[in-house]
């Protein structure tokens, strides 16, 4: 009797996991560099982290076949593909959800009401275990939001400076950084290159008041007076002699009536 051939299939189902990791050998690099590439590589350090975690559910898994994987969605990512990050989103968000709700049935467990309406709690027990519920809630609800902007990312706007300051201040759009106060003197005391026939006075021209302090000059200074004057009421020592006649009355007047 012929004996049957194993289909392909039946050969990879009976060969078992490849626990050790295989490589391809490359004959450009000696083995030490090849074995130093993929060992520091993130789709080996990834599939290392994971597969310990994954084999305590799913048994032995093979470590190619776990970087094969890995490989796999780390390209359909790069390639703008993010169907796998998003189930991993949605899973993740279920997987927090169902913590969540199992926390907070426990923490109930931890109140006793009695016949009389009484109650006792277990308070210790009690706050951790909704310590550790919302904590899962509060990652669900970041993990959900992420998950939207992964879905639907945001607008980003890129708005040209605009330079609105009333004081001095520096600008640099890709030029040469020039301050406002600096440009301004520049083109105020710039003389022009030709200077027009006539009595043209080439000086420069200044900024007046750019300081609250300084004023404009209109005249020359006139001669100090001398210091440290003894102040008197004006109507009796500096009045004017030219009144209108209203002063000189009144005194008139109080001269006139009796002591």
């Amino acid at each position: 009797m012929k004996k049957a051939t194993p289909t392909k299939a039946a050969v990879v189902a009976n060969s078992g996991p490849r626990t050790h990791l295989q490589i391809t050998r490359d004959e450009s690099k000696t083995e030490h560099q090849q074995l130093a590439e993929i060992s520091l590589s993130p789709i080996a350090l990834g599939a290392t982290a994971a597969l310990p975690w994954a084999q305590k559910m799913m048994g032995v898994i093979g470590l190619n076949e776990g970087m094969a994987v890995i490989q796999e969605r780390a390209a359909a990512a790069a390639a703008g593909d993010l169907d796998a990050a998003k189930a991993m989103l949605m899973a993740q968000a279920v997987t927090l959800d169902t913590v969540f709700n199992q926390m907070t049935r426990l923490a109930a467990s931890c109140l006793h009401i009695k016949e009389d309406g009484t109650w006792t709690v277990k308070k210790e027990a009690m706050d951790d275990i909704t310590r550790i519920a919302f904590k899962a809630q509060s990652q669900c609800r970041t993990t959900l939001q992420t998950l939207g902007e992964l879905v639907n990312p945001r607008s980003v706007a890129f708005i040209k400076q605009a330079n609105m300051a009333n004081g001095p201040q520096q600008v640099n759009n890709g030029q040469s950084a020039v301050s406002a106060c600096d440009s301004q003197n520049l083109t105020s005391t710039r003389a022009p290159a030709h200077a027009p026939a006539g009595n043209y006075s080439a000086s420069s021209n200044k900024l007046l008041e750019a300081n609250p302090s300084e004023r404009m000059d209109f005249g020359a200074q006139g001669a100090s007076s001398a210091a440290n004057q003894i102040l008197e009421a004006v109507g009796t020592v500096n009045r004017s002699k030219n009144t209108g006649g209203k002063v000189s009355r009144l005194s008139e007047r109080r001269k006139a009536r009796p002591a």
